[in-house]
């Protein structure tokens, strides 16, 4: 809250007029604390990993309410999962993951709301695809079984060293 000082100066008889200042009442504030943009990924029929986010909150006492769209999910335990979670005044971060429910890509912004303030929104976007598979025979001729080799294949680009898996 705010506070009112008052003083005065004296020295020997001379005194001055008593000054009164007021502070102003501390702002409220809620910060999201994070590395860069929030980028989950998932395969349909699973969850994404799990991504902690943190929270700075300066004079705000009560709940902070944090909400997010689906398909992403909030949890401050990692065992509750939902999208709409309540922090109180002293826990300073929470998990967020995506779920894998349909194949898409997804946009949402993370909210922190308190009888006092609002955060900024914390933007969050997902993809959520089907499960790929690929399959490498690593087939090369002509080198003999220790040399070094790369090898490009379907899904990527191999540099193999002393693997003796080449026949000469």
């Amino acid at each position: 809250p705010s506070t009112t000082y008052s003083y005065k100066i004296a020295y020997g008889t001379l005194t001055s007029n008593e000054v009164s200042v007021t502070t102003s009442d501390p702002m409220p504030f809620i910060q999201f604390i994070n590395d860069g943009a929030i980028e989950l990924c998932a395969t349909i029929g699973e969850m994404s990993q799990d991504v902690e986010v943190g929270l700075d909150t300066w004079y705000v006492d009560g709940d902070i309410t944090i909400s997010v769209g689906m398909p992403f999910e909030l949890s401050v335990d990692k065992n509750n999962w939902n999208s709409t979670i309540t922090l109180s005044g002293e826990e300073s971060h929470f998990y967020i993951r995506l779920r894998g429910d349909a194949v898409g890509e997804y946009t949402s912004s993370i909210t922190a709301t308190s009888g006092v303030c609002d955060a900024e929104p914390l933007d969050v976007t997902g993809v959520v695809s089907q499960p790929s598979t690929f399959f490498e025979d690593f087939e090369m001729e002509g080198t003999d079984s220790y040399s070094a080799q790369d090898y490009i294949g379907d899904a990527a680009q191999w540099r193999f060293s002393d693997v003796g898996i080449w026949g000469s």
